[in-house]
């Protein structure tokens, strides 16, 4: 079983503000999606500044998570392309990496930058499997092995069904 924290940012900022105090829970998952602040770009998104502090929060967290002997799956920011040069840096090649297309999935403008990304990141990184958490875009191509997991809402709406 694996925890992620494709939620709101203010849910799990207790965890960066005191993490120790959630080791030892953490630790009876098989492993842990690395922690996913948000990252925002574009005409519309958050400051450049405050998109970097995001990110080296997400790394941190996961740093300190697998020095404690947390296996941590790198979770990775599929923004615009004026972003690419800075969003895959920091995670590894050849592993297991999870995205999430929260918000990215409605709007069909949204789906295919998720999509363009979602590429990029494989020439990039080159994954061996990619955990893709949300609904899979329709027009998401790609012969990458994925393994697909719900979100929290799709599960409830279709109990709700």
């Amino acid at each position: 079983m694996n925890v992620n924290f494709y939620i709101d940012d203010t849910t799990f900022t207790r965890l960066w503000n005191n993490p120790d105090k959630y080791l030892e829970h953490l630790k009876c998952f098989h492993s842990v999606t690395m922690p996913d602040f948000s990252i925002s770009t574009g005409s519309s998104g958050m400051p450049f500044a405050l998109n970097i502090y995001n990110k080296y929060r997400n790394h941190a967290i996961a740093w300190y998570l697998y020095m404690h002997d947390i296996t941590v799956i790198p979770s990775v920011p599929i923004a615009d392309k004026d972003s690419y040069d800075w969003c895959f840096d920091g995670l590894p090649k050849h592993s297991i990496l999870s995205v999430c297309t929260n918000g990215r999935v409605r709007a069909k403008a949204s789906r295919i930058e998720f999509c363009d990304g979602f590429k990029v990141m494989c020439e990039r990184l080159e994954p061996n499997r990619v955990i893709i958490v949300g609904r899979i875009p329709d027009e998401l191509n790609s012969d990458m092995p994925i393994t697909n997991y719900k979100t929290r809402n799709q599960r409830i709406n279709e109990r709700m069904k």
